[in-house]
């Protein structure tokens, strides 16, 4: 198969654990939704918003699946590389 365009490596950096059943998310997130800016509501726990804590931050594996206090609902990531492949 050919290369794709760009290829991006993330580190993932930390997890959002549920405080409750109250949990939303602010948007029908699948999973890789990037948001440029440090400070992007991602959702609400309680009421409180979820921020991204940082720049070009990637929700990893989105789920309220499983939503009960202590677990994790989301992985944040960090793209720390974006290569390009052929053009």
């Amino acid at each position: 198969m050919p290369l794709p365009d760009e290829m991006l490596i993330v580190r993932v950096t930390e997890p959002v654990v549920a405080k409750s059943l109250n949990f939303r998310f602010s948007g029908n997130y699948t999973g890789l939704e990037v948001f440029p800016e440090a400070g992007s509501v991602i959702g609400w726990s309680d009421g409180e918003a979820v921020r991204t804590p940082y720049p070009d931050c990637m929700l990893v594996m989105p789920s309220l699946r499983q939503l009960r206090a202590g677990v994790t609902i989301v992985r944040l990531g960090r793209i720390e590389h974006r290569l390009t492949g052929p053009q």
